[in-house]
């Protein structure tokens, strides 16, 4: 695959991770288990901070997996790029850094990723042109983005996220034209977020004016 068609593909998968929801109805064929839904404003600073972290290192967790997965692969092809990466992320994802995620959270993200897993069952070997499958293939993301929007918003995400990004894209900054050095740096913050020995530093306002703007890492 050429760098700029993997630049573009990486975009849209970045651009996605941020969409607001498509409406309910697309995912009302995904059940969450009925759990005790939590009042954020009956909570301590310190417990509702405990929680924005945990959630903020899986959202992180997600993008450092799609961002080693692209260095790594050498698969020819958008559509079996996007079809490896959701079956890299399937098999990747950290149920100790999920477990410590508030209830609410967790469950609709075990239900993005059981349709993950549908998708993948349904179209595994399945022989498509491209442009079908990323018809497909953005409906599966549509789902996903109808499941995790309700808690994306009650945590408010968008804005508990905005700074640990600017922080990833300021750690890896000098690593850009490296591809080892790059994917040996994504691979550390990987493995100290998956450890629970990662925490999001402040920003400072010239760092948010300098990579704040970018709309991918690298």
């Amino acid at each position: 695959m050429s760098g700029n068609l993997a630049s573009m593909l990486r975009l849209l998968l970045w651009c996605s991770l941020g969409l607001p929801g498509l409406p309910a109805s697309v995912a009302q064929d995904v059940v969450v288990s009925g759990e005790p839904n939590v009042d954020l404003d009956g909570l301590s600073d310190e417990e509702r901070r405990k929680m924005i972290l945990a959630i903020s290192r899986m959202e992180i967790l997600e993008r450092l997996m799609q961002e080693i997965f692209f260095l790594e692969t050498e698969k020819t092809g958008a559509g079996a790029r996007l079809f490896g990466l959701l079956k890299f992320k399937l098999a990747s994802v950290s149920g100790k850094v999920l477990e410590a995620c508030p209830d609410d959270y967790r469950q609709t993200f075990q239900a993005c990723m059981e349709a993950g897993r549908d998708f993948v069952r349904q179209f595994e070997g399945v022989e498509m042109e491209e442009p079908q499958f990323h018809r497909e293939y953005s409906r599966y993301q549509g789902k996903c983005r109808a499941i995790m929007q309700p808690v994306k918003s009650k945590y408010r995400l968008e804005e508990a996220l905005a700074d640990p990004i600017i922080f990833l894209r300021r750690e890896i900054d000098p690593f850009r034209k490296d591809k080892a050095k790059l994917l040996e740096r994504f691979k550390v913050l990987k493995r100290q977020v998956e450890q629970e020995t990662f925490t999001f530093p402040e920003i400072t306002e010239q760092e948010r004016e300098k990579f704040g703007m970018r709309m991918i890492l690298y």
